[in-house]
């Protein structure tokens, strides 16, 4: 009889074990992610860390529950606050300097792709890698307000880039209960930023100004740059 109750406990543990990671999953997940952005100021090339929410989903489908792999795909949004890095350069610049007032800028957009994650299926507290190839567009999107000649107005710039790398994520879940599980990762990418368009806008008065801006007239450390980052992230995942 005690070896039939300690059987039958070894049993429930494995199946809870393959159960919190079973053949479907989806995931909601959150956090705070840091991204390095190169710029130039003058003739001296920068780098700067921003921020940024990030707000995540992904599923996957495992071909087995006695498998701990799974494919699936992801998306992600984020809006990273470049303020800083425009403020520095109307600073530094003494002919815009005194016109370009209250300025504002941000990269946001969303990435998506394809991903694989392989878990150790220990009961309740699960170690998991997770990796995924990251594509995907984001606006850098510069405004400010601007006085020339006595007139006042405004100025908008955006830039599209294309992205392109990947992100490798370390974590674990936590699963008190079957299906349910509270995930904690440790992520990092790698991205490469390709310019493909932009769009420039001038308001002065009553008079607007429109301009569409070629990936080719732009300046050589804005056609593209490298876009590593690195996240903090809290989730809840839920195994069917």
């Amino acid at each position: 009889m005690k070896k039939f109750a300690l059987a039958a406990l070894a049993l429930a543990g494995s199946l809870s074990a393959t159960q919190s990671f079973a053949v479907i999953d989806a995931q909601v997940m959150g956090g705070a992610r840091t991204a390095k952005v190169d710029y130039t100021v003058g003739n001296e090339d920068k780098t700067k860390d921003v921020k940024s929410t990030e707000i995540g989903f992904a599923a996957h489908l495992s071909p087995s529950k006695l498998l701990p792999v799974s494919f699936g795909v992801f998306a992600a949004m984020n809006k990273y606050d470049t303020t800083a890095i425009v403020q520095e350069q109307i600073d530094a610049d003494p002919t815009v300097s005194d016109e370009f007032s209250e300025p504002s800028s941000s990269i946001s957009g969303m990435t998506y792709g394809p991903e694989l994650m392989a878990w150790v299926p220990i009961p309740m507290f699960k170690p998991y890698l997770r990796a995924s190839y990251v594509m995907g567009n984001y606006d850098w999107t510069n405004k400010a307000d601007v006085t020339f000649s006595g007139f006042d107005g405004s100025v908008e710039q955006t830039i599209t880039y294309k992205t392109t790398g990947y992100d490798v994520g370390v974590g674990f879940m936590y699963s008190p209960v079957p299906l349910l599980g509270l995930v904690v990762e440790y992520n990092i990418g790698a991205e490469k930023l390709t310019a493909t368009k932009g769009k420039a806008t001038t308001k002065m008065g009553s008079q607007s100004d429109e301009q569409d801006i070629k990936a080719d007239d732009l300046d050589p450390d804005d056609k593209s740059k490298d876009f590593g980052s690195s996240a903090i992230r809290l989730g809840l995942s839920l195994s069917l």
